[in-house]
């Protein structure tokens, strides 16, 4: 099959940011209204008929505008992400070099934090295509009941988790399967992947912010592999 990578953000920038929420240097403002948009979008039952990419865009798009206070003049990750939004730089935009068709992107207020920061030029962003590449008949999965905040009951599927001390739960791959664009969700999961193309294009501009992970080798199956330059 196609080599895919799992996009994430890197050990080392997690722990930074981790660092600031801890010292109340940065703070998402307005966290309780967006809380309350995500709930809608991932419980409500108007949404039950909606496929995956068709709820995830309209939720991106009728989001409250996200307010971020970063107190840090020094911050300047290229990706990081708080609740379920992403957010990119300027600079890690031009490295996707991907167009809205596979990518969209939304201001964000900054309004709160030192021009440093607002000279980064952050904008969330939300990846367009789902796709399925996965061999769900191999896979190893079971249902979830998931409560919604009336009280009522819907099932979700999710993948068994790895079992770092028995035999490993692989992920199953689909042979045959075609990546829709450079960078699209996997159906069914949080994977963000992308094709080896984009991989490479965002590490040589010198993005450290991610990382990306092998999720399809024999070796990935027991052990983190990561891209290399």
């Amino acid at each position: 099959m196609t080599r895919l990578w799992h996009v994430c953000g890197s050990i080392e920038s997690l722990q930074y940011f981790l660092a600031l929420e801890e010292q109340e240097r940065f703070d998402l403002v307005n966290f309780e209204a967006l809380g309350q948009h995500w709930r809608r979008f991932l419980f409500g039952r108007k949404f039950d008929s909606y496929d995956d990419a068709e709820r995830e865009l309209l939720e991106f798009d009728t989001m409250p505008v996200p307010v971020f206070r970063i107190v840090d003049p020094a911050f300047r990750l290229d990706y990081w992400r708080k609740g379920r939004i992403y957010l990119a730089s300027s600079r890690l935009r031009q490295a996707f070099d991907l167009t809205d068709t596979v990518i969209r992107y939304r201001d964000i207020d900054l309004d709160q934090s030192p021009s440093a920061v607002r000279a980064q030029k952050y904008q969330a962003f939300q990846v367009v295509p789902f796709a399925d590449p996965i061999d769900w008949s191999r896979t190893a999965g079971h249902w979830l009941d998931v409560a919604r905040p009336d009280g009522s009951i819907s099932k979700r599927w999710f993948i068994v988790p790895p079992n770092p001390v028995g035999p490993p739960n692989r992920i199953c791959w689909r042979q045959d399967f075609t990546p829709p664009a450079q960078l699209f969700r996997a159906a069914g999961t949080q994977f963000m992947l992308a094709t080896d193309a984009l991989a490479d294009r965002v590490m040589r501009a010198g993005i450290t912010d991610l990382m990306f992970q092998d999720l399809t080798s024999d070796l990935a199956q027991t052990e983190l592999v990561l891209r290399q330059l």
